[in-house]
């Protein structure tokens, strides 16, 4: 099993960018001081839901802060970006971090966020597989022509090339999305509980072997099979339990706000469902709790299919400390891979 840390950078009540930037960097650093095989960076626009607005920029300051740590990109929203700069902006961190660079791409889920941009989110799917499309024609090196229904090229060419034959991961919390990553050969990313992450592996190894991919290929992308966790290690389940509630319901609000293109959220009908939605969240996204807690939730992901855990220490109006704490305590007792 492998785990990475995943950072949101939310911009909470009281906190500056420049703090939340810091004590993210701050906390890259632990990570890989911790043992931890990767850093995991997301992306968000014009919301203190999360402000890694331009996550590869991000990735080349933690690159020049560490030594060997992966950079990993959970995710790239692709349908909000031109696919040969991004191309070019994931080769340049891959060049300088030495070749640590996993590339995630998903297609999006927020009509706020599009609005902003001006991109129909109804594209969201087509814009995702075309950019992909381009970006890995891109990291060839060569030049090429390329004509679909959003982007057309001729002669185009990026530069630099990555450092490596760069990985990508692809977010797919559907049958229909695992299908799609795995007839790619891509690496896969999810969430969910135990069940549902064994069912969306279960779909993606299977599309993976109809599909005729090498078996070494197979093997490796089952192995690194990645799934998104909230994580909050304390003395006691008690104490953890009561310390992941305020902040999961900044988080929900905060992701409500993203559902509606004016970021105003749905309101009465987010507090009427919001104890339901609650219980679900922490039903199915944390891993949080003792010692012999959380190993024992770590077992049952491993035995669902999941390779790597992408561990998201802070989240809501958690305090930079608080999560430092909960970084140390899992890492003292757990076994870290790259």
């Amino acid at each position: 099993m492998r785990f990475g840390t995943f950072h949101l950078m939310t911009q909470y009540a009281g906190a500056t960018s420049g703090q939340i930037v810091a004590e993210t960097l701050a906390e890259a650093e632990l990570a890989e001081r911790l043992g931890f095989g990767r850093v995991w960076l997301t992306e968000h626009h014009a919301s203190d839901h999360g402000i890694c607005s331009a996550p590869a920029v991000f990735a080349a300051a933690v690159a020049a802060r560490t030594q060997k740590i992966g950079l990993g990109f959970a995710v790239n929203v692709a349908p909000l970006h031109h696919p040969l700069r991004l191309a070019e902006e994931l080769a340049m961190v891959d060049q300088l971090s030495g070749g640590r660079v996993v590339a995630g791409f998903g297609p999006g889920y927020s009509p706020y966020e599009f609005a902003r941009y001006g991109v129909d989110i109804g594209e969201r799917h087509t814009r995702h597989n075309e950019v992909v499309e381009v970006v890995l024609k891109a990291w060839t090196g060569e030049r090429f022509d390329y004509a679909g229904e959003h982007f057309h090229f001729e002669d185009a060419q990026a530069l630099p090339a990555p450092a490596q034959p760069l990985p990508v991961a692809i977010t797919a919390s559907s049958i229909a999305g695992a299908h799609h990553a795995a007839r790619a050969g891509h690496r896969l990313l999810t969430l969910g509980g135990s069940d549902e992450v064994r069912e969306i592996v279960a779909a993606y190894a299977a599309e993976m072997r109809r599909s005729g991919h090498d078996a070494a290929l197979i093997e490796d992308n089952l192995a690194r099979v990645g799934v998104l966790k909230h994580v909050y290690m304390a003395e006691s389940d008690e104490e953890a339990q009561a310390a992941i509630r305020a902040p999961t319901e900044m988080l929900l609000r905060r992701l409500d706000a993203l559902t509606t293109e004016d970021g105003a959220g749905t309101g009465a009908v987010f507090e009427e469902g919001l104890a339901a939605e609650m219980e679900n969240y922490l039903s199915t996204r944390f891993i949080a709790g003792s010692t012999k807690t959380v190993r024992a939730e770590i077992a049952a992901l491993a035995d669902a299919g999941c390779g790597e855990v992408l561990c998201w220490f802070r989240w809501g109006a958690m305090e930079h400390a608080e999560a430092v704490a909960s970084m140390r305590r899992f890492g003292a007792v757990l076994p870290k891979a790259g």
